[in-house]
């Protein structure tokens, strides 16, 4: 009796030690992420932004922007002017969730391409995130939510149904008629629309999802920044 009852003990103290680890490892790679994205997107030109999928679009969840952060070795992470003070747009930055087959949760991967043309105009990039074609590239936070995906074991109703944003979902913050009026939010860059309806505000919200153990954990973190150019 006296051995069941240690061994009982134990698990139950195993199991919580796990719960407690894998939520760490949660926070502190979650923070990781949102660090980079803060910085990528504090840093861009709100008119080179694109979030996926866009509006009627199927793409993976993702985003892209240009970057004055230097691309090349020697400089690389330096900030990069030209000659009359101005950010030298030197790489895009992407952001996307890969999924393997099936799976209700995938990684989130940053990854950059140097611009090798005009690096003067913040000019959008023409290729999707998903398109991965960089040797600069890291994976920044595992277990994130698929697109479309149904969660079970969380939620009020025992489920979580997904979306085609998936853990990765960066908007446009809108207000339409100025700033009092009707708040709302867009994939569609402010560049498109009415200078009064729109702000330089960005919504950004990551989802992960753990299944570790019998009791799965979702986590959903949301914040705004407002892009310097």
């Amino acid at each position: 009796m006296t051995s069941g009852i240690v061994l009982a003990l134990f698990l139950a103290g195993r199991s919580t030690s796990e719960a407690t680890t894998a939520s760490y490892l949660v926070s502190g790679n979650a923070e990781t992420a949102l660090s980079w994205l803060r910085q990528d997107l504090r840093e861009t030109a709100l008119a080179s932004i694109r979030p996926y999928p866009a509006e009627g679009g199927s793409q993976a969840p993702g985003v892209s922007m240009v970057s004055a952060r230097a691309f090349a070795e020697k400089q690389q992470g330096d900030l990069l002017v030209n000659d009359h003070g101005a950010p030298k747009w030197d790489k895009h930055v992407f952001y996307t969730v890969v999924v393997p087959s099936g799976s209700v949760t995938g990684t989130l991967v940053r990854w950059e391409k140097e611009i090798e043309d005009d690096k003067d105009l913040p000019i959008p990039a023409t290729l999707l995130p998903s398109q991965i074609q960089s040797n600069h590239k890291r994976v920044l936070l595992q277990h994130v939510v698929a697109p479309n995906a149904t969660l079970s074991g969380v939620g009020q109703g025992g489920s979580i149904a997904g979306t085609p944003f998936g853990g990765l979902r960066v908007q446009f913050v809108r207000r339409t008629g100025g700033e009092a009026g009707a708040e709302s939010l867009t994939t569609v860059n402010p560049a498109k629309g009415k200078a009064e309806d729109n702000t330089r505000l960005l919504e950004v919200e990551l989802q992960v999802y753990q299944t570790r153990g019998s009791s799965p954990n979702f986590y959903s973190i949301r914040f705004r920044v407002a892009p310097l150019y």
